[in-house]
């Protein structure tokens, strides 16, 4: 395990302007167990956003398990206490930032609590690697930049909060996570829309919009994004051929399979292939 109590960084710095980045990356924590201890906190606030696996935290003497799709916030000076678990293969985006309307921001979104879940959100991890590679490139005018695309950020975080906290967490017919479950479980089906929009009893025109609006992408673009995942993950990690691969994600031709990872994934399957 690889425990970090950090005292101070060089990134640690006072408000400038209404809201300012002063650092942000994202870590695959797959190697060892990662736990950072700050006892007095720092001077700026730190969120942590889970895109793969999971947290345990330390809030306020409390243990909590932040699942993947969660958010977590420290404020300044408050006490931080995480671990990643290796076995958890978890990936982590966080950002360290500040500024004079940093509280007004966070309780304007509903984002003042320690955790809020938001989901995985394909839309919402674009916005984060583009603030990344804004911090990374630091060309013209960047500060604004990087001041605008967390807004964005944070603003769209919240949006899709409110829908798991209205439409997902209910028994209602909008209950995308089940949904989205038996996608990635039956990744060699090529069901249409409508099957799907069936299963939350809702139009297709409806499900579609709502799928959209939460997940950040078009169920047909999320479905084939799943596909091309665990394509990629079979050709990689195990021996069997791009043809098994590609049949077992529901691809019959072999040949339009390596065409369509070309397309959006920017290699041939044969790039996957140790």
């Amino acid at each position: 395990m690889k425990i970090a109590n950090e005292k101070w960084d060089v990134t640690d710095l006072n408000a400038r302007t209404f809201l300012d980045i002063n650092s942000c990356a994202t870590e695959h924590l797959f190697e060892y167990d990662h736990t950072m201890i700050r006892e007095n906190g720092r001077r700026d606030y730190q969120v942590l956003y889970i895109a793969k696996g999971k947290c345990k935290t330390v809030y306020k003497g409390e243990e909590y398990i932040a699942p993947e799709g969660s958010i977590i916030l420290f404020k300044p000076f408050e006490r931080q206490e995480y671990t990643f678990y290796k076995q958890d293969k978890s990936v982590l985006c966080y950002v360290h930032f500040t500024g004079t309307d940093c509280e007004q921001i966070l309780d304007e979104l509903n984002l003042n609590r320690h955790i809020t879940y938001v989901g995985i959100n394909e839309k919402l991890i674009s916005i984060f690697e583009e603030l990344e590679n804004e911090v990374l490139i630091k060309g013209p005018f960047y500060e604004r930049m990087c001041s605008g695309i967390f807004l964005n950020f944070l603003s769209y975080a919240a949006k899709i909060s409110l829908y798991h906290q209205s439409s997902l967490n209910t028994k209602s017919e909008h209950n995308l996570s089940r949904i989205c479950k038996y996608i990635h479980l039956h990744l060699n089906e090529n069901n249409p829309i409508e099957f799907y929009a069936k299963m939350s009893n809702l139009s297709e025109s409806r499900f579609s919009h709502l799928f959209k609006e939460v997940m950040g992408v078009s169920p047909k673009q999320y479905i084939l994004n799943a596909k091309l995942e665990k394509a990629c993950s079979l050709i990689e990690h195990s021996n069997i051929s791009i043809t098994e691969a590609a049949s077992n994600v529901g691809f019959d031709d072999a040949n339009y399979f390596s065409r369509v990872m070309k397309k959006y994934k920017g290699y041939t399957p044969k790039h996957f292939k140790k």
